[in-house]
């Protein structure tokens, strides 16, 4: 017996809205968390940060994790008829350094690339152009075009937008690290203490098998 094309026309309507339903929510549950970092170079609780607990937890799920690095912190912008100048908290070195992190997150388009390549020279920015050359090589990144960018205009221009960034932040920027999830700050010692576990608590499923357990204390009292 065939069915009448009003209701064939009825039935596929409906799978094909049942299929971009599923399409939607797969995409909001696999949605990745924003982890923004606005840091300085040269700050030593920065450094810290980055390398015991930024790239750590990164690794653990990269694929659920997207990055928003803003190299600038405390610094100060000038703008003069040659161009843009900089003043940074722990001087010309950290411009130096922020500058080439700059050209880092512009030129380097695989993250775990980037950020491995963060992670490299925040170790010792003492000579960051040499660091930065080192680093690159070890990890595979050509060096040359980020090296262009943090000596020209570009540089300048970059470090500049960041500045601005780190201006938009609400409540303003006290000290760096400053950490956001998802645009929030949250607990800010939870996020220094532990940020895999707080990145966790923002994952929908399906939830990595390395974020920790649920906290057992909680006990759901079923009806008898």
């Amino acid at each position: 017996m065939l069915l009448p094309l009003a209701v064939l026309f009825a039935f596929g309507l409906t799978n094909l809205l049942h299929a971009q339903a599923s399409a939607v929510n797969t995409t909001l549950l696999t949605s990745p968390v924003e982890v923004g970092l606005y840091y300085e170079t040269l700050c030593p609780h920065c450094r810290g940060f980055v390398i015991e607990h930024l790239l750590p937890a990164y690794l653990k799920a990269p694929e659920r994790i997207k990055l928003k690095l803003v190299p600038y912190g405390n610094a100060e912008t000038f703008e003069t008829p040659e161009g843009y100048n900089f003043s940074c908290q722990h001087g010309p070195r950290e411009c130096e350094g922020n500058k080439i992190h700059s050209c880092a997150i512009d030129v380097v388009e695989d993250q775990t690339s980037l950020v491995k390549l963060v992670e490299c020279t925040i170790r010792n920015e003492t000579f960051p152009e040499a660091i930065g050359e080192q680093c690159a090589g070890d990890l595979g990144i050509n060096w040359q075009p980020i090296l262009e960018c943090s000596r020209g205009s570009r540089g300048s221009l970059l470090l500049k937008r960041n500045g601005d960034v780190t201006e938009e932040l609400t409540p303003p920027l006290h000290g760096v690290p400053t950490v956001t999830l998802n645009g929030s700050r949250g607990n800010k010692t939870a996020i220094r203490a532990d940020l895999w576990g707080e990145i966790c608590k923002l994952l929908s499923d399906p939830i990595p098998p390395n974020c920790p357990e649920a906290d057992d204390s909680i006990v759901v009292n079923n009806p008898e």
